[in-house]
């Protein structure tokens, strides 16, 4: 009997809770309430902007009791629901853009997602242990996806976007991925991003096969039986590549076709399919500018071969195609000198900190062409051994403001 008064204390407790005014999330215009229907508990998040900072998220309490989170249009980005342990279901609005760091990680009853196409980035180990399984459908719009994201996951294929170049360590390490397909435009596999997974399939239209960090990428992956579908001409490219040509090496039916942006923080490519084309196919596709960025026209084999936004062409080979994106003001004229935010040592040799009172976002080095070169996120140091002596800057965003700092790689 004593169980069941304290059992039910605490539900009219939080029913009571939830019967009171929303709660307002720090200084933001973002709004949570939990919603209880018999058993069932909806934490209900809506407003404006970026869900912000963990301190500010007072909804832990009841974690262990939530099973639905419904996110209104108006929220841009989702973090904060880590150990949601009896979390089954969620609605992303169609304008989030961003899945923050470890936002659902070690909810380990969540099966499945719908990611709305409006999703740029998925910050690290944001899935790491759900059990996201069977088909994940990432949206055309993703751009990055960061390290460990679906690591320990029940995942079994999923075809990595377009506009994604590069996959950040551990991305599937460890789940039960056994077929992948990649964008032609893939160029670079960080560390263990496929270890220990049942992988029996990969589908890859890249012309040159990608960059690996070493060969830790796919330790203990079965490779030799694994098949690995390449384009026609580029299969002894492959069979002469180190850890490539441990695979089951096969000719893809057709051409490849990769449609690639120069600048991913000024505008994305829509239009290509992961799979090969037929000769004399035609291929659609546009160049979509931010609201920072210009579209300056496509290139191919280093010449300009049309300026409009959208470009059509018959395949007639291997083909690719960049997008030209630039800054709106030059990378100079949006530095922002605020006290607020200092990088010391500056010069430096390898390792930069970063001095402020704000909340960390992300970090996004670029090179003085205004090309991305690390894209780094809720750190508040720069690991700068491995670039090349000379000028960059840095760009940080946080809660409340982006700024831009120049930096000397000695």
């Amino acid at each position: 009997m004593k169980d069941k008064i304290i059992a039910l204390t605490l539900l009219l407790g939080v029913f009571a809770y939830t019967t009171a005014q929303p709660v307002r999330i720090g200084y933001t215009d973002v709004y949570w309430e939990l919603l209880i229907n018999n058993n069932d508990t909806t934490l209900h998040i809506f407003g404006t902007g970026d869900i912000p900072g963990s301190t500010d998220l007072k909804w832990y309490s009841y974690a262990s009791s939530i099973k639905h989170v419904v996110i209104d249009e108006g929220i841009t980005s989702v973090r904060g629901m880590q150990r949601f342990i009896n979390l089954q279901t969620v609605s992303l609005p169609k304008t989030m853009k961003n899945i923050n760091v470890s936002a659902f990680q070690y909810d380990s009853n969540l099966t499945e997602i719908q990611l709305p196409d409006s999703i740029y980035n998925i910050d690290g180990s944001a899935f790491y242990f759900t059990h996201l399984q069977d088909t994940l459908h990432l949206p055309a719009s993703l751009k990055h996806i960061d390290g460990n994201v679906f690591a320990r996951t029940k995942i079994k294929h999923t075809d990595i976007p377009q506009n994604i170049d590069t996959i950040w360590v551990g991305a599937f390490q460890s789940s039960t991925l056994s077929s992948i397909t990649f964008p032609a435009s893939l160029s670079l596999i960080y560390q263990s991003a496929f270890a220990y997974t049942p992988l029996k399939s990969i589908y890859c239209p890249c012309i040159t096969p990608p960059a690996l960090k070493d060969t830790s990428v796919f330790s203990n992956v079965n490779r030799g039986s694994c098949r690995l579908t390449v384009p026609a001409a580029s299969v002894q490219i492959y069979k002469s590549t180190p850890v490539w040509q441990d695979f089951l090496i096969e000719a893809g039916d057709g051409y490849a076709v990769a449609v690639t942006s120069n600048n991913k923080e000024c505008g994305i490519v829509q239009g290509v399919e992961n799979r090969f084309y037929q000769a004399g196919e035609t291929v659609t596709v546009r160049a979509v500018p931010f609201n920072n960025g210009r579209f300056g026209g496509w290139k191919s084999n280093g010449q300009t071969i049309s300026t409009n936004a959208t470009l059509s062409f018959k395949v007639t080979q291997d083909t690719l195609i960049t997008a030209v994106f630039d800054q709106e003001v030059s990378i100079e004229e949006i530095q922002d000198t605020r006290p607020s935010v200092v990088l010391y040592p500056n010069p430096a040799y390898d390792m930069v900190q970063i001095a402020t009172d704000a909340s960390i976002n992300d970090i996004i080095i670029y090179d003085l062409s205004g090309k991305m070169i690390r894209h780094i996120s809720h750190s508040r140091q720069i690991d700068i051994s491995g670039l090349s002596k000379g000028i960059y800057f840095v760009k940080i965003q946080t809660d409340g403001f982006t700024c831009t700092k120049k930096l000397v790689k000695l």
